[in-house]
């Protein structure tokens, strides 16, 4: 996804929920991190790491490989959270 791209749906994604990404950051102390560790994203989701691990292979959460390690993108996780569950 462009920054264009991202800036927007960033932005329908606040106008729809009426919450700022920003102060969802903020509110759960992630305001200054641009990746979670996936310890620490199965913390802030309060499940287990091998759940997370999971839902990142089927998709469910964002993640991002660096070499070995898996991360998970702060704003992608928090955008994915306000979204609206899709039904099949």
């Amino acid at each position: 996804m462009t920054d264009q791209a991202e800036a927007a749906a960033i932005a329908e994604t606040e106008a729809a929920t009426g919450v700022s990404l920003e102060e969802w950051a903020n509110q759960l102390g992630l305001a200054n991190k641009a990746v979670l560790t996936t310890q620490e994203a199965a913390e802030v989701l309060r499940v287990s790491e091998r759940s997370l691990r999971d839902m990142m292979k089927a998709g469910t959460v964002p993640s991002l490989r660096l070499g070995r390690r898996l991360f998970v993108p702060v704003p992608m996780l928090l955008r994915s959270l306000l979204e609206e569950p899709k039904h099949d």
